[in-house]
């Protein structure tokens, strides 16, 4: 008898964690969204405006995936395919990968900017173009947002909440029934 009620508690233990799942995932994606200016004279662009979005485990994460990228400077207009994004220390960068994510080289369509994700500060937006053998750097940041939409759970955490919820209802009613009979 000992042994039947052992096995149906590790049943209904084993079912519990279906139905609720010790580690939920939840893919997070950020969007940040920056104006930068004072690059000086003879800049191309001044000021840049952009917007990145990106997954991460939280907002004050560094980035682990692109999925979007919304910037133009001196007329090149930036795809996901030449941008990628790397930790430099205790700061989070993303750039272009013509020269490497951490480096601007001149007379190439290229940039990087840097930030604190913990705090959510900038640090330095850098920048070249094919038109210039210069590099444009900025610290003059009148906005830098990093936002978060709200964290929605993978199908696979779906599908597990709904097995054990079903599981926990079946052993619920097969233990109604027996009382009945």
């Amino acid at each position: 008898m000992k042994t039947a009620l052992r096995l149906r508690t590790l049943g209904v233990a084993a079912i519990s964690l279906c139905a609720f799942p010790l580690t939920p995932a939840f893919a997070i994606q950020v969007t940040l969204s920056f104006t930068v200016s004072g690059f000086g004279a003879g800049a191309p662009t001044d000021p840049v405006t952009g917007s990145f979005t990106y997954d991460a485990p939280s907002i004050t994460s560094d980035p682990t995936s692109l999925t979007a990228v919304n910037l133009t400077i001196g007329g090149h207009a930036y795809t996901l395919a030449e941008v990628g994004s790397g930790p430099v220390g205790s700061e989070a960068l993303i750039g272009g990968v013509v020269n490497g994510v951490d480096v601007v080289g001149s007379g190439t369509d290229d940039f990087f900017l840097v930030w604190t994700p913990v705090s959510s500060v900038p640090d330095v937006f850098a920048y070249a173009t094919s038109n210039t053998p210069d590099i444009f750097e900025g610290t003059n940041f009148t906005q830098f947002n990093v936002t978060a939409a709200t964290p929605v759970p993978e199908p696979s955490t779906w599908a597990m909440g709904l097995i054990g919820f079903g599981l926990m209802g079946f052993l619920g009613y097969r233990k109604t029934r027996s009382a009945l009979a």
